[in-house]
């Protein structure tokens, strides 16, 4: 996992379920970032460092190498001494877990090989919706009422909008939202469907105007 910030980026890997152990920190001033010749790669060389980097598709280079190129300009304009030693303590660091929205996000985008860029971080505080909707898996045969809320590209539910502990969340890093298909069985109206791979939900709104406003809110840059 990488983490670009203003003036050094961090490698670091996962090292337990809710941990990530960092590796290498690389001034952004002193990187070069070079093309590669496997699929979806780029080559980071530095002053005694040459990692190559391989993201999930095209769009995802195309993303990291816009955001790298970007910072490591502004780096170079503005040079300073940025300390790289990681000490035992950074070397361990809890990145995930109950740490918040930021540290769930990380969590999610490790195991589903997501990337978030500042854009999308930025939206995740902007972007909120809530009400209520009817909720049924895949195999189900009902319908479940629930008090939704979507904030930082989760879905929290509630059994009224009293609660203040969601009864479960889902994180839509990597979902698509979309019309029911006529295999799927779904002869309401006003219903849309969230997939990730073998994951399927399906969310019924009261309304025209309240199942558009939903569609709109949920195809963020974060779903496919």
């Amino acid at each position: 996992m990488l983490f670009l910030f203003s003036d050094l980026l961090l490698i670091a890997s996962k090292c337990s379920v809710s941990q990530f152990r960092a590796h290498l920190a690389l001034p952004l001033h002193s990187l070069q970032l070079l093309p590669s010749d496997l699929p979806h790669s780029f080559t980071l060389s530095g002053e005694d460092t040459c990692v190559v980097v391989t993201a999930g598709s095209a769009a995802e280079q195309a993303g990291w190498c816009d955001a790298l190129a970007a910072a490591i300009e502004r780096a170079r304009e503005r040079p300073t001494h940025v300390d790289t030693q990681l000490t035992p303590a950074h070397t361990d660091e809890s990145s995930s877990g109950g740490g918040g929205a930021g540290g769930a996000l990380t969590f999610v985008c490790w195991h589903r090989a997501a990337s978030l860029t500042r854009q999308h971080l930025n939206l995740a505080m902007r972007t909120q919706l809530s009400g209520y909707l009817l909720r049924k898996f895949k195999n189900s045969h009902g319908w479940q009422k629930l008090w939704v809320v979507f904030a930082a590209f989760t879905l929290f539910f509630y059994k009224s909008w009293q609660d203040e502990t969601p009864l479960a969340s889902l994180p839509l890093l990597g979902y698509a939202v979309c019309a029911p298909a006529p295999e799927d069985g779904i002869d309401k109206e006003f219903v849309f469907k969230l997939q990730f791979k073998n994951h399927v939900y399906f969310f019924r709104a009261d309304s025209h105007f309240t199942y558009t406003r939903w569609i709109e809110v949920l195809q963020t840059p974060m779903l496919h």
